[in-house]
């Protein structure tokens, strides 16, 4: 039996399968995953919206030429999706290279997030408020500070990087920058606290 006669053998189900099972652990490898939402719903975003543009670059291409993406189905379509797929996750690393260098050298948030304070009154840790109209940077950073200290310990170093990501991220949509700080350590800091640092 011929090597084209074994792969014609194999079933389009099993041959879908495996490209599938591929394409997912290379889209897995996105950085921006896990940002501010589920790691495992991005990641079946990813996988379903890049299975939808292929399909509308491969059906625009087989309208024209008909033929001869009739032969190469479903190879061609496969190849397609290979290709977009590590397109975009070079795109996705670039931007993510992009805002840690722009969060790197931003002079705002991450001296005062990572500042020192004395342990708060209160006996349970509060979330910080939305932010007044008056409040400044400075202020806000050190009342997130004041309600995660542990963003000042070896454990909240990530989490301090992904408020930080985050932060600038919605700077860039338009967001205040003090808003913009408040509502990346509401939403990323209570998921990353360490249980030894929660109070009884």
């Amino acid at each position: 039996m011929t090597e084209a006669t074994r792969k014609a053998d194999t079933p389009f189900y099993i041959v879908a399968a495996r490209h599938l099972v591929g394409l997912t652990a290379l889209l897995a490898l996105n950085p921006l995953h896990g940002i501010g939402s589920n790691w495992f719903t991005d990641l079946l975003t990813s996988l379903v919206g890049m299975l939808v543009i292929t399909s509308l670059l491969w059906g625009i291409y087989a309208l024209f030429f008909t033929a001869t993406a009739r032969r190469q189905w479903p190879t061609g379509f496969f190849v397609l999706a290979w290709v977009f797929s590590a397109l975009a996750l070079l795109g996705f690393w670039s931007d993510y290279d992009r805002m840690k260098t722009a969060s790197k050298s931003s002079p705002q948030p991450a001296a005062p997030v990572t500042a020192r304070q004395p342990p708060a009154e209160t006996k349970e840790p509060a979330s910080p408020a939305p932010a007044p109209a008056a409040i400044t940077l400075e202020q806000a950073a050190l009342e997130i500070a004041r309600a995660y200290p542990y963003l000042d310990t070896p454990e909240g170093q990530r989490a301090l990087e992904l408020i930080i990501v985050e932060r600038d991220a919605l700077i860039a949509r338009g967001v205040d920058p003090v808003q913009a700080l408040y509502s990346a350590a509401q939403r990323i800091a209570p998921e990353h606290q360490p249980r030894a640092s929660n109070k009884p």
